[in-house]
């Protein structure tokens, strides 16, 4: 797949706009890698954090023991929490179906993406679709009486 190619899936990955010359140079310095079949995975309990994958296509599921797995979609930062504390991956992460296209993001990448001025807004916004996706997950407040 040429960088053209994957501009255009990251793109319709996204579920905001992104500055397009960012979006370009984080395709230019990333690895892309391709999944072929289901439950591959892309992280196992306590391996390192040394880089995340940014889900461009298919979807992928984090396996929480005791619990059901979480469905992580198209345009997810898999393994963007760990990278970003530098803490070992708490849980399994892995294709939920076929033909899952990434784009790999290591520590030198992201420090050469940080030097960005857009780089910070982009990865706030993505935090906040992290956070609005695992919400129906979360337990309502408790109100007071």
């Amino acid at each position: 797949m040429c960088a053209d190619d994957i501009l255009k899936e990251l793109q319709a990955a996204l579920p905001f706009e992104a500055d397009p010359v960012l979006l370009e140079e984080i395709v230019t310095q990333s690895c892309s890698i391709p999944f072929v079949g289901a439950g591959e995975k892309f992280f196992k309990p306590g391996d390192p954090a040394k880089g995340f994958y940014w889900l461009l296509s298919g979807t992928a599921r984090m396996v929480i023991p005791e619990d059901a797995p979480l469905e992580l979609p198209r345009g997810f930062m898999l393994g963007l929490d760990s990278f970003l504390l530098r803490r070992p991956h708490p849980f399994a992460i892995e294709t939920a179906d076929e033909g899952a296209h990434t784009l790999f993001v290591n520590r030198v990448s992201y420090a050469h993406f940080s030097e960005h001025r857009g780089f910070h807004k982009l990865i706030n916004q993505q935090i906040l679709y992290h956070l609005e996706a695992f919400r129906s997950r979360l337990a309502a407040p408790a109100t007071l009486s």
